[in-house]
């Protein structure tokens, strides 16, 4: 287990008199180790940094225990790699696909792994000299619960601004042959099912199989597929035109060339999708269903630092659609949607769907409302009649 860097309700105020002692127990511990202990040990590490001023040492504030935390810590090493910092983080194995943890290695970053010196070193991360924020979802968890947040060095928002300089779209040399043999452009699909090791089974923001199917059905008429994940398998046999990212790296494709190649990015709402669109800042189409906050949360859009009002990315727009009825959108409602994304890279006006630009609200120190939506035809939030009504 690493740190929780989100907020905690200490396990007494939750206690229930039918709960097991050892639960209760166990629980409490944990709270201990993992919340109590860096949070008061940092008091007495904290005068030692700044009377030494040891300032080369960065502590990334990142849960690398599963595949949206990687991101996070990549962006930041990513924006600050002119400095001269020796970068620490705590992540957990195999949270992450080993094709894409070779990210990392140029950068002078120490990951540890061993549970018992993440323990030890874990009052590090709550210094506000020398530690980095990257996460929005923990200072959100602080302010639902009406709670101060420390005022720890932030990575900064991930606007327009940030990804055009940590974009490695341009990095590398550029693939000078097309992936496949043909002449159509590349799209990259990530249909969240739950069931793959990187994933959690059980959320809103998974994408349903006959969902899946359906968007499919619509980009191969016209585009190269690849998909990430395990995805491919429950599909492969059903188009001409669709590739396993993994069985593409197996046979020696280099991962930058595939997310180089992409033209665009639809998926659902996750560190799958977030990865290639992020660091290769590629436009991207997200579906699914997610608390209107913690969109902003993902651009690391939640603080009360902000001199200005952050916005979300241009390149990217959001679908948002009540889970339980994906499966009714009919097959015309997404050939109009694809079809303006694919070639026009926005939705434009679609009855059944409210477009917005989403604002963090938390900039003018308002933590009773957490965001602004600005009705606006150039707005990229586009929320279904389904999600309205719910």
């Amino acid at each position: 287990m690493l740190p929780y860097f989100s907020y905690k309700k200490n396990p007494f105020s939750n206690l229930k008199y039918n709960k097991k002692i050892y639960s209760f127990l166990k629980s409490f511990v944990l709270y201990i180790i993992y919340y109590i202990y860096p949070r008061r040990l940092v008091f007495f590490i904290e005068p030692i940094l700044k009377t030494f001023r040891i300032n080369k040492f960065k502590f990334i504030r990142s849960d690398c225990d599963h595949f949206g935390s990687w991101i996070f810590l990549l962006l930041c090493i990513r924006k600050l790699s002119d400095s001269n910092h020796l970068f620490f983080c705590l992540g957990k194995r195999d949270t992450i696909n080993q094709s894409l943890l070779t990210y990392f290695s140029e950068f002078n970053l120490k990951i540890i792994y061993n549970p018992f010196l993440q323990i030890i070193l874990s009052p590090f991360f709550f210094s506000e000299s020398n530690a980095i924020d990257v996460n929005g979802h923990f200072p959100l968890s602080y302010f639902k619960a009406n709670k101060s947040y420390p005022m720890f060095e932030s990575m900064g928002p991930i606007d327009d601004d940030f990804l055009k300089k940590i974009s490695l779209k341009n990095k590398f040399i550029p693939l000078n042959q097309s992936l496949f043999n043909n002449d159509l452009e590349n799209i990259i699909f990530f249909p969240r099912l739950g069931d793959w090791e990187y994933s959690i089974g059980n959320s809103r923001r998974n994408m349903s199989l006959k969902l899946a199917k359906k968007i499919l059905k619509i980009i191969s008429e016209s585009f190269n597929i690849i998909m990430v994940g395990n995805t491919a398998k429950y599909f492969i046999r059903d188009f001409n035109n669709l590739y396993s990212f993994e069985d593409l790296v197996h046979k020696g494709v280099a991962v930058n060339d595939i997310y180089s190649s992409a033209k665009c990015i639809i998926g659902s709402i996750s560190g799958a999708t977030h990865f290639p669109s992020l660091l290769y800042n590629i436009p991207t189409l997200y579906l699914g269903e997610i608390p209107l906050e913690h969109i902003l949360a993902i651009y690391n859009m939640v603080s009360l630092r902000s001199s200005k009002t952050p916005i979300v990315p241009n390149k990217d727009n959001w679908i948002i659609f009540n889970y339980e009825t994906q499966d009714n959108l009919d097959l015309h409602f997404w050939k109009v949607v694809l079809e303006e994304f694919l070639y026009n890279y926005n939705l434009g006006k679609n009855s059944e769907l409210d477009s917005y630009i989403l604002e963090s609200n938390l900039c003018f120190g308002n933590s009773s409302k957490f965001y602004n939506l600005n009705p606006s035809e150039k707005g990229n939030l586009y929320l279904h009649k389904s999600y309205i009504t719910k």
